[in-house]
């Protein structure tokens, strides 16, 4: 079943790649590893605050920052959202994929956090990053 187009919301989302190695100033492995995440993709998908009690019980004191985003691979255009996408939600991304530099991080303000696959219809659960600079 597809979503009505005035329940949608536009949102980036970037799927995470393998962690890469920090180098020290001589190019040096430090033994710490960067996210990166690829390219975003921009989505119109139904995002919705949680209402059922078994997604509350599901995801306690953190379901008040938890947002249900429901969707087919129709409307996500066969872009399957996995556990650790990076997702902006009513902001729009940097352009910066990595955590690598403190100084100048991602401005991604969601992460995706459990999906479910229920055939036909898809479920992701995306959590708010808590301490982002727009948070209320």
């Amino acid at each position: 079943m597809r979503s009505l187009k005035k329940d949608k919301k536009t949102l980036y989302i970037s799927k995470r790649l393998p962690a890469t190695p920090i180098l020290d100033d001589e190019g040096v492995e430090t033994g710490e590893y960067a996210k990166v995440y690829d390219e975003w993709v921009r989505l119109n998908l139904d995002v919705k605050p949680i209402s059922d009690a078994k997604e509350e019980q599901m995801f306690g004191e953190d379901s008040d920052k938890t947002l249900k985003i429901t969707y087919t691979l129709y409307d996500s255009n066969n872009f399957e959202i996995e556990n650790y996408c990076a997702v902006w939600l009513d902001v729009e991304p940097n352009g910066i994929l990595t955590d690598i530099d403190n100084n100048n991080p991602m401005n991604n303000n969601y992460t995706v956090i459990k999906t479910i696959n229920f055939g036909s219809q898809n479920v992701a659960y995306i959590k708010r990053i808590v301490g982002f600079k727009d948070e209320n």
